[in-house]
């Protein structure tokens, strides 16, 4: 039988001709009825089609199944915005302190913003933003600046570029190693291990031997940076959280490092998958990119709005910590 896009339940056991009728599909010789179904839905975070373009199988999950249960990820989704505000806002219930990356690289959770609760999360947080002060990033602009003339310089008169590989993962790189201080003449080693810790085996849908080589090889480096700049403080980021302090309080050897580690990463992976993304956006809507072009007053919002529509960082894990209803469904603790 060609089922198509179909699932037939099939009474005759026998292969048939058949023909459409009233009550769906006959078998022509013994008449018994196909009931002809929608295909069941499953999603694959892993997917490579998911990957390619997730935006259909997000619709269907938002109308059709707001908490979904994916065998293939062994976890929830949650994809109505409502719904994902009120986990993101309810850390009791769903936590961030055992990951918050779909597979978590080891000794990472719970060590690091990003993966903690309150009240570790609030003590990090304010030790954090101390090093991030507005005077310590005002004085970043200018050479952020230059690093963006520099990097744009050689596409001059140019028709054509590939944006990536000629120009956003060589300024997001420079970019990265400007802010934090880290010393020039590994960017692309940097980047590579940056881009690789935080994949996956396709197949085991875990970590590899090659994921967290990199990882320690990432933390191994940080450390080496860490050490230089609490001997020779700089102005520069690592600098200053790795010497922040409020009320005598500081970050720890163990925070510093998973700290410098993951703004390593999150400045590559991250910075690195916007401004593809922004750029593909800009691309897809030409009387958006012209406005933009016209009047470059225009591109904060439109930085803004590429997040909000299309943004490169998804998928960011919780666990449950009760057993929670939602949607008739039931999570259950863990």
């Amino acid at each position: 039988l060609d089922h198509g896009q179909s699932i037939l339940r099939r009474k005759c056991k026998r292969v048939q001709p058949f023909v459409h009728c009233a009550g769906g599909r006959a078998c022509l010789q013994c008449g018994a009825h196909l009931q002809e179904t929608r295909p069941m839905f499953s999603f694959d975070p892993y997917a490579p089609a998911i990957d390619a373009d997730p935006f259909p199988a997000y619709r269907t999950l938002r109308d059709e199944h707001p908490c979904f249960w994916s065998p293939e990820a062994g976890t929830w989704v949650l994809s109505r915005f409502a719904d994902i505000v009120s986990a993101g806002q309810d850390w009791k219930t769903y936590s961030s302190a055992k990951g918050n990356l779909m597979t978590e690289l080891p000794g990472r959770a719970g060590a690091t913003l990003g993966t903690t609760d309150p009240p570790r999360h609030d003590r990090l947080r304010g030790l954090i933003q101390h090093a991030f002060m507005k005077r310590n990033l005002e004085s970043l602009a200018e050479p952020i600046r230059d690093i963006a003339r520099q990097t744009a310089e050689p596409l001059r008169g140019r028709e054509r570029f590939e944006f990536i590989g000629d120009f956003s993962s060589k300024f997001t790189v420079r970019v990265l190693f400007a802010a934090l201080g880290l010393p020039l003449g590994d960017e692309q080693t940097v980047r590579d291990k940056a881009v690789l810790m935080v994949q996956s085996d396709p197949v085991t849908r875990a970590k590899g031997p090659e994921h967290i080589a990199a990882y320690e090889w990432m933390q191994s480096y940080a450390a080496g940076v860490i050490a230089e700049r609490r001997a020779s403080p700089r102005n520069d980021l690592i600098s200053h959280f790795s010497m922040a302090e409020i009320d005598g309080d500081r970050l720890d050897e163990r925070e510093v490092l998973l700290t410098t580690t993951t703004l390593i990463m999150a400045g590559v992976e991250s910075l690195g998958g916007f401004m593809s993304m922004l750029a593909l956006n800009l691309a897809d809507h030409g009387q958006a990119r012209a406005q933009c072009v016209e009047n470059p007053a225009l591109l904060a919002d439109a930085i803004e709005e590429s997040l909000r529509f299309n943004t490169s960082a998804q998928r960011f894990k919780r666990t449950v910590t009760r057993d929670v209803e939602l949607h008739g469904q039931v999570m259950r603790e863990g």
